[in-house]
């Protein structure tokens, strides 16, 4: 094993570089431990016992004999009539309308940014300008009218408090999102158009050609595109803010951002050990998503040009 030069025997540039590493790595090294901390704090204060966490609140960590996994059990726990728990209810309604929401997000922005690059028409340029303009308009302006909207339409039906009703207005609202429609774009334009046009001098249509040449080549981006949809949706909070506080039950047709806002706000200590066991639980299908993917997602990110 080949030693380290001794700190003499470096010339000068070779001690500015080393010098430069050094600085690098402590500035990293603070930033790792301050973007950690909430969620060391979370993490432990969710292992307290009530009673620890009333007997010392100043504390992360459990104390001798404080530890307990209760707070999670209680996340699984069927209550009277077999009804799981609220916050369970509201991980269940995140799941299903934020993978709906994906899925339906994949399939426009896949198609749309398949058009704009491979398929010739008038007005595609204009049209994706356009698109591109409206990305910087903050999303919020526009829950006003959807929420106008939801109420009308909920009223006049008579559907207000059916369940896929209220799935549909937290699935649909941004399933076209600009910036994933961009990253496809960038990732569609780096590809040769010599493979598309060969394909399309053998016979193929552009249904075969998108699925046989052009998706497998743009995997890892629509990763990355899936990824951030499936992040903006399950953090998603105003909007379903509004549309669960127009419902007749509350509880059934809370998603897991708004429950948790409910649980945080109790300033009782008894809850705080709950509340934190639901916020792990939360961030937990992000972390693991993070976890196993990461590689495929620099993988995406590099190929359409968007960097860090």
């Amino acid at each position: 094993m080949k030693k380290p030069l001794p700190h003499s025997s470096l010339s000068k540039s070779e001690r500015e570089i080393r010098r430069n590493k050094i600085k690098a790595f402590v500035i990293l090294l603070v930033v790792c431990v301050v973007w950690l901390f909430p969620f060391v704090y979370v993490f432990g204060m969710s292992l307290r016992t009530t009673e620890d966490l009333v007997l010392y609140p100043n504390s992360i960590f459990p104390h001798s004999g404080g530890w307990t996994f209760d707070h999670y059990v209680d996340f699984f726990r069927l209550h009277d009539g077999g009804k799981v728990d609220t916050l369970m209810s509201a991980l269940i309604n995140s799941t299903i309308t934020t993978v709906i929401h994906v899925i339906v997000s994949m399939l426009i922005t896949v198609f749309a940014a398949y058009s704009f690059v491979f398929m010739r028409y008038k007005g595609r340029a204009f049209i994706y300008a356009l698109i591109i303009f409206v990305m910087p308009i903050p999303s919020v302006i526009g829950f006003a009218p959807l929420y106008s909207m939801y109420i009308s339409i909920g009223k006049q039906s008579g559907i207000l408090d059916n369940l896929w009703y209220f799935y549909s207005w937290i699935i649909f609202p941004g399933v076209a999102g600009a910036f994933n429609l961009m990253i496809m774009y960038n990732c569609f334009r780096s590809m040769p158009k010599s493979i598309v046009e060969s394909a399309r001098s053998d016979g193929a249509g552009e249904l075969e050609i998108f699925r046989r040449v052009v998706l497998p080549l743009a995997k890892s981006s629509i990763l990355v595109c899936a990824l951030f949809s499936f992040n903006g949706c399950w953090n998603n909070l105003v909007f379903p803010q509004l549309v669960v506080a127009a419902q007749s039950d509350v509880q059934m047709h809370n998603t897991i951002t708004v429950a948790l806002m409910g649980w945080i706000k109790n300033e009782s200590v008894e809850f705080h050990g709950r509340a934190m066991a639901s916020c792990v639980m939360s961030i937990l299908p992000l972390m693991l998503m993070y976890f196993f993917t990461q590689s495929k997602m620099i993988d995406g990110l590099s190929s359409t040009g968007v960097k860090g």
